[in-house]
């Protein structure tokens, strides 16, 4: 079970609060992934995209939402 404080709309609430960073859409072929950016350099720190359950080997029908983050090790 997906624990609520993880859903796409609170993670992009916290990236707005704490790094003052909105969403951005680049892509018309998937308009539901998103890029997130540094304000001083616009290089990407996160990337979300809607996957398939099934690509990622869920069970289930639909789609799951995924956010992978660059950080330091």
């Amino acid at each position: 079970m997906m624990n609520e404080n993880c859903s796409r709309e609170n993670v992009l609430k916290y990236a707005l609060e704490q790094y003052g960073t909105k969403p951005e859409y680049p892509w018309q072929t998937s308009p539901d992934n998103l890029v997130l950016r540094h304000a001083d350099n616009r290089k990407w720190y996160g990337l979300m995209m809607t996957v398939k359950r099934k690509n990622l080997g869920l069970s289930g029908n639909g789609y799951i939402d995924i956010l992978d983050i660059k950080c330091d090790p």
